[in-house]
């Protein structure tokens, strides 16, 4: 029997950047060349998309990231 399984890869990464924009984009064109680079995340693992948002926090609050 085969069952579908939906899963996400939740994660916080640091970028050099000037505003939340430009690490957003930063971020995504990182985790895009890894996707091209690793085909069967789309073909074996049925990856269909990324997505994140830049954190608005200060520097006391990296430890509360979850």
């Amino acid at each position: 029997m085969k069952i579908k399984v939906r899963w996400l890869i939740d994660g916080v990464m640091e970028v050099e950047a000037t505003d939340p924009k430009q690490a957003e984009e930063h971020a995504a064109q990182l985790l895009n060349v890894l996707i091209d680079q690793v085909p069967e995340l789309k073909t074996h693992y049925g990856a269909q998309a990324i997505q994140g948002q830049a954190l608005d926090m200060s520097p006391d609050d990296e430890d509360e990231i979850h």
